[in-house]
């Protein structure tokens, strides 16, 4: 290998030997006759693994319906969920809340994956999902890990990522702008209504979504409230607070 090519191997040296790193490359060099070189293809190979670092995604950048590699702390995990699919097999799924320094996201472990719950995965861990990919549920990113990606608990290329354990807001409502309807990519419609709140540290911009744009008709300006289970988002170097479908909304 050349010297490049053994710089980049020290990225997934945990995950391969050498001598199949070095078989890898050569195998793949023959399969299109020469035309990519051994850093191309060394970069490839990481792509795949999720060790490409120009590849890590940042939750604030999901979109639905795409693969991606992410990092994220374990916020929140809610209680797993079995169902019965159409072929008439048991399934198994649980929703756990993570988050970097830019938002959060959901992510569906599935299955077997659910046993991971509890005892490897608990609320603080850091979690790297590589080559999963999006789905939007409830105007909200999802992230799967699905048959071709996989999962790391506490990844030794781990950024440092902030602590979210706040995950609700208190305060006074001052505004309450008129519900919107907008259409979602499948071509339903939903509802987004705006408020704004008052707290300690000033003003604060509330989106919410569905369900909770009537939720709000009962609650009266000057009333103090308490949002849990909220999603923050950084978009375009302003915080968000989203209120969706997990959120719950009540009179302090």
């Amino acid at each position: 290998m050349h010297s490049k090519s053994e710089e980049l191997y020290e990225h997934i040296k945990d995950l391969m030997t050498e001598d199949e790193f070095k078989s890898e490359i050569t195998k793949r060099s023959q399969d299109v006759d020469g035309l990519l070189d051994d850093e191309a293809i060394a970069l490839l190979i990481l792509d795949e693994m999720g060790r490409n670092k120009k590849h890590i995604s940042a939750i604030k950048d999901l979109k639905p319906d795409e693969e991606c590699t992410v990092f994220g702390k374990v916020v929140s995990i809610d209680e797993p969920l079995e169902f019965k699919r159409r072929n008439g097999s048991k399934g198994r799924v649980v929703n756990i809340k993570i988050a970097d320094n830019t938002g959060s996201c959901i992510l569906a472990l599935w299955d077997d994956d659910v046993d991971l719950v509890g005892s490897t995965i608990q609320v603080g861990s850091t979690i790297k999902v590589v080559n999963g990919y999006t789905k939007e549920r409830n105007s909200e990113i999802e992230v799967n890990v699905g048959r071709w990606g996989s999962i790391e608990v506490e990844p030794s290329d781990a950024p440092i990522i902030s602590n979210h354990s706040e995950n609700q807001i208190k305060g006074r409502v001052v505004k309450k702008e008129g519900t919107r309807p907008y259409f979602k990519d499948n071509g339903e419609f939903g509802f987004v209504r705006t408020v704004m709140l008052e707290n300690e540290e000033g003003l604060k911009k509330i989106i919410l979504w569905g369900e909770h744009t009537k939720t709000i008709e009962s609650i009266d300006i000057g009333e103090k409230i308490v949002i849990t289970n909220v999603h923050r988002k950084l978009n375009n170097g302003c915080n968000e607070i989203h209120v969706n479908s997990r959120s719950v909304i009540s009179k302090s």
